[in-house]
């Protein structure tokens, strides 16, 4: 088969392309350029970006957990970013994604992107990542915990709510990055937004508390599930010493 007529229209068959020509860059020149944009095609959002025609891309790992990551340059852009190459796959975004066109997801990323420091800051702290469940040293991810990330935005959104102060709805997009930000221009319509960020990283850096899991784990544990049924690393009950009597002399 043709390099150039491959289609990627499932999960499987995009992984293993994807990972079979990983750490390498395609340009209009190259074959492969033809499958990747036929699968960028497939996106379910495309038709709602502003730029859409592909000139380069870049097949990459993730560097904290192994992730596969593609990376478009479009045309009219001079930096690359990040496009969801399951999304393209699938045809479909995940259910979480579909929900009020999208504006429940652009303010999760832009939370999430906001407390990146604070993650970063317990990573430097913690140099000794572990998994907490599985006990592997590999494809380590922060993971909120006891209280999950889910939890702790929710809560922070109804109390602003209850004092009138509801989370802005329009967000700028980091193309490098491939996350939704909190618009921090001196533009009027930016001050409340900047403002309701840094109420948020003050209120998450005083509620989230962390630990480390493997990527496996991460994906596998339910946050809808109590903690005290999901399970941990076998723990050693110690047995206090006890004092033996003094040597008798003789």
């Amino acid at each position: 088969m043709d390099e150039d007529i491959i289609v990627l229209d499932t999960y499987d068959k995009a992984k293993k392309w994807l990972g079979e020509h990983v750490h390498r860059n395609f340009f209009p020149l190259n074959p492969e350029f033809n499958t990747l944009s036929r699968l960028v095609d497939r996106h379910p959002s495309k038709n709602e970006w502003v730029n859409q025609v592909p000139t380069s891309f870049k097949i990459s790992r993730s560097p904290g957990n192994g992730a596969l990551v593609m990376y478009v340059r479009f045309e009219g852009l001079s930096n690359y970013r990040i496009v969801s190459w399951v999304a393209c796959a699938k045809g479909k975004l995940a259910s979480h994604q579909q929900s009020d066109n999208n504006n429940n997801n652009k303010l999760n990323s832009a939370m999430r992107y906001a407390i990146r420091i604070q993650v970063s800051n317990y990573k430097k702290a913690h140099p000794t990542q572990v998994c907490a469940l599985c006990g592997t040293g590999y494809r380590i991810e922060v993971d909120h915990y006891l209280k999950h990330f889910v939890d702790i935005k929710e809560d922070y959104i109804k109390i602003k709510l209850e004092r009138g102060d509801p989370p802005p709805i329009v967000f700028k997009w980091h193309p490098k990055k491939g996350n939704f930000m909190f618009r921090d221009g001196t533009k009027a319509d930016g001050y409340y937004d900047k403002k309701w960020k840094v109420a948020w990283q003050k209120y998450h850096n005083t509620h989230a508390t962390y630990r480390y899991l493997c990527s496996t784990c991460n994906k596998k544990t339910n946050k809808s599930v109590p903690d005290s049924v999901i399970p941990s690393l076998p723990s050693v009950t110690l047995t206090p010493l006890v004092p033996l009597p003094p040597l008798l002399l003789k």
